[in-house]
């Protein structure tokens, strides 16, 4: 039961940004769709953690799948349930929070493509932690690493970013240097048995 609540909680993620690209970019319907959505899959990827902490399953779901080397498996154990729980509570919070910080009507040439890849990578880490099959997992990793990468390109227009970097650069000092002939005294130093 845990693993079925699981995968839907990921299905759920996966598609919380999709209703917005068919909305007007100036909407806040579509924001908040992804919102309710997003949170309607944290309810249901902590109930799928909890449910697995209360009682372990025995078995998860495992299907044939047409991936060579691969098998549908997921199971949520207590150990991918506290993730599981965590990913979805914070996803939850961090989509309430992106209302107010990244608002659609500020920013109607990519607030959708925020929430899109938030939705996918939601549903990517979600996935890490029930895969019990290689090729799964890697797939899972693959989701979780895109989106992570979209969604952090969604300010790919300012320039700060690099600004203060160059800043922190040229402020650093640089590391201090160690003459080699104090390395190679220590080395001679070291007697070694014959």
């Amino acid at each position: 039961m845990s693993a079925a609540l699981a995968i839907a909680a990921c299905a759920l993620a996966a598609l919380s940004g999709v209703p917005g690209l068919f909305l007007p970019r100036e909407s806040r319907a579509g924001e908040r769709l992804a919102c309710a959505v997003i949170a309607a899959s944290g309810a249901l990827g902590m109930a799928a953690a909890a449910l697995a902490l209360a009682s372990p399953p025995a078995r998860g779901i495992s299907l044939p799948w047409a991936v060579p080397g691969g098998a549908f498996e997921v199971r949520v154990d207590g150990l991918s349930a506290m993730f599981l729980g965590q990913i979805f509570f914070i996803s939850t919070v961090g989509a309430i929070y992106g209302l107010g910080y990244w608002p659609q009507f500020e920013h109607p040439a990519n607030g959708r493509k925020l929430r899109l890849f938030y939705g996918l990578l939601t549903a990517g880490m979600g996935l890490l932690v029930v895969a019990r099959n290689g090729v799964l997992f890697l797939a899972g990793w693959e989701v979780m690493a895109l989106c992570a990468f979209l969604t952090i390109t969604t300010e790919d227009d300012s320039r700060r970013p690099a600004a203060s970097t160059s800043t922190r650069t040229a402020s650093t000092p640089p590391a201090p240097q160690v003459p080699p002939s104090s390395c190679s005294r220590s080395r001679a130093s070291v007697s070694r048995p014959a």
